[in-house]
């Protein structure tokens, strides 16, 4: 008696455990009509004859079945879908369970692969699934005194707080601001200025857009030369060597090395790309330093 209960234990534990591992899908459609089932196989019989004979009489047929499978699964779709709405009752959870999973915004999540190998396709296997991981990414570190990798970061921390970082991205150079403006279209429909974040209803144009372009050109500019390539800071002052207009000649200084850097919009020799007579202008106007 006790082996014969032993035995049907096991046999219990088995289908559960086969069970638990079995992948869990969602509930299968409803099978379809007959005349729909049967248009369905007919059209495949007429493909295939087509496939050998290329005839068009039965390509025209093979069309005119696709069209009319498509409306009577539809139909039956619609009918379904209103017979189920129809049952839904208020007196019940099946309602309100119906109008909480159309109104949540639900994603679906791909099959899941553990390091182990095994695939968590169930919803419950991927929420233990990611418990897991976030368990082990969250848990400490059981190599507290690993020398090696304690060096490596305390020295990378001290490098990225006391030392100066070089950027390796090029200032933007006013070829480049002329070719992108010259490919916008003038006759482009102007855009709401909502879409920029103004609560104007005004409209914006390509031309007021190319505008904007040569402002963050000049903003980029002044950013790149106000900060010394030599000591990294930001002590820059600029100079005005004549009285005469804007088309002079400017010098940047640093006040603690001895960098220093002329321009002039006028002479091409000494015209950078990076510091222009807009730049100028655009730093005269917006007063980011004093003249």
């Amino acid at each position: 008696m006790r082996n014969a209960h032993l035995t049907n234990s096991h046999t219990q534990s088995r289908m559960l455990y086969t069970r638990l591992l079995r992948p869990h899908f969602g509930q299968p459609g409803k099978k379809l009509p007959a005349y729909i089932r049967s248009n369905i196989t007919n059209k495949n019989r007429i493909r295939k004859a087509w496939q050998s004979s290329k005839d068009p009489a039965l390509k025209d047929s093979i069309k005119r079945l696709t069209n009319i499978i498509k409306k009577q699964i539809k139909i039956f779709n619609s009918n379904n879908w209103s017979n189920f709405t129809a049952n839904l009752s208020d007196n019940s959870t099946s309602l309100w369970r119906k109008v909480a999973a159309l109104r949540s915004n639900s994603t679906t999540i791909p099959p899941l692969t553990s390091d182990a190998g095994t695939t968590a396709i169930s919803p419950l296997e991927k929420a233990e699934l990611i418990a897991d991981c976030w368990r082990t990414q969250f848990s400490p570190n059981p190599n507290q005194n690993h020398v090696s990798t304690d060096t490596l970061i305390i020295s990378a921390a001290h490098h990225y707080l006391h030392e100066p970082q070089a950027t390796y991205i090029n200032a933007i150079t006013a070829s480049e601001t002329l070719n992108f403006i010259h490919s916008l279209k003038t006759n482009k429909a102007p855009e709401n200025l909502k879409t920029y974040g103004f609560n104007q209803q005004e409209s914006v144009s390509n031309a007021l857009v190319g505008n904007r372009i040569i402002g963050i050109e000049i903003l980029s500019n002044v950013f790149s030369e106000l900060s010394c390539p030599k000591c990294f800071n930001n002590n820059i002052c600029l100079f005005e060597d004549s009285k005469y207009g804007l088309c002079s000649h400017f010098t940047l200084k640093c006040g603690k090395c001895d960098f220093l850097k002329g321009f002039s919009s006028t002479q091409k020799t000494l015209n950078v790309p990076e510091v222009n007579a807009r730049c100028v202008y655009g730093m005269r106007q917006r007063l980011f330093c004093s003249l």
